[in-house]
């Protein structure tokens, strides 16, 4: 199986990378039935030639690329939906379905964040899924 991690040198993904090599490796034989091939490592640092070729070749993909606590609503855009999007963008253009494990915080949204201000829509706030305790209806309850 070849594995697309995007936001491969974040915490998660570089863990992520990490195990993944040492089953491919042999090194982690906890996991017999998980046959992994090649690895491959995307980050903001990364072309967009590279994420062309492992859109091509994945059979399985990671999402854990995204902006973490950002300024203003667009570099949270730009940087999680709009990456998103450009990534099933390529993944359509060379017709590969291949499974996608989307990523998402569960912190909390300090006041004066960007997302602080947007109106409490239950678990969503403009249709971005918060999870965690945002969507804990038994916390909200609790309030």
């Amino acid at each position: 199986m070849n594995i697309l991690i995007t936001g491969a040198k974040g915490m998660v993904g570089t863990a992520l990378v990490n195990n993944l090599k040492n089953i491919r490796d042999g090194k982690n034989q906890t996991r017999p039935a998980i046959k992994v091939d090649e690895v491959y490592e995307y980050d903001i640092d990364s072309t967009k030639e590279e994420l062309n070729e492992y859109c091509a070749k994945a059979d399985f993909v990671f999402n854990l690329a995204g902006v973490n606590r950002p300024q203003n609503q667009e570099d949270f855009m730009r940087g999680n939906f709009g990456f998103a999007s450009e990534l099933l963008e390529m993944l359509k253009k060379h017709g590969n379905k291949a499974p996608i494990m989307l990523r998402a915080s569960t912190g909390t949204i300090p006041s004066g964040s960007c997302l602080s201000s947007l109106p409490d829509t239950g678990s969503f706030r403009r249709g971005i899924l918060i999870p965690g305790r945002w969507s804990n209806s038994r916390f909200r309850e609790r309030r």
